[in-house]
């Protein structure tokens, strides 16, 4: 398929394609040593690049290289460590020995807020091998 040739079928059915979903072609020059423009750079129709640049790869490919800035910024991403426990040491009976002296256990509040506080701040305070995280 060549979408630069005017009489290439599946090229003209790619690019009212492309019109049918707002998108644009923007690769103007041949990009292949033999002629024809095999690769694209593909967006919206009010997307704009810009510095588009045909560079030839010489002996590293039969494509030539397309370079180009996209008007969007790089998000950098966030690192986010997350540690667990090793659940093959966890010994259960001393855990609900734990909790069940706590006042989490023995509270008769029905105070949601205060409950949801009492568990959040039990679970900070049990035995180191009892956390959920180390």
């Amino acid at each position: 398929m060549h979408d630069d040739d005017a009489i290439d079928i599946h090229g003209l059915r790619l690019c009212r394609l492309f019109d049918a979903y707002g998108l644009h072609q923007h690769v103007q020059v041949s990009t292949h040593s033999h002629g024809h423009t095999l690769d694209l750079v593909i967006t919206t129709d009010t997307t704009s690049l810009s510095d588009l640049d045909v560079c030839d790869m010489q002996q590293l490919s039969d494509h030539r290289c397309i370079d180009f800035d996209l008007p969007y910024p790089v998000i950098q991403k966030e690192i986010h460590t997350v540690t667990m426990r090793n659940w093959s040491n966890f010994d259960i009976a001393d855990f609900v020995n734990e909790l069940a002296v706590s006042e989490l256990a023995t509270t008769t509040s029905d105070d949601v807020n205060y409950l949801f506080s009492l568990y959040n701040s039990t679970m900070m305070t049990l035995h180191p091998e009892h956390k959920f995280t180390q």
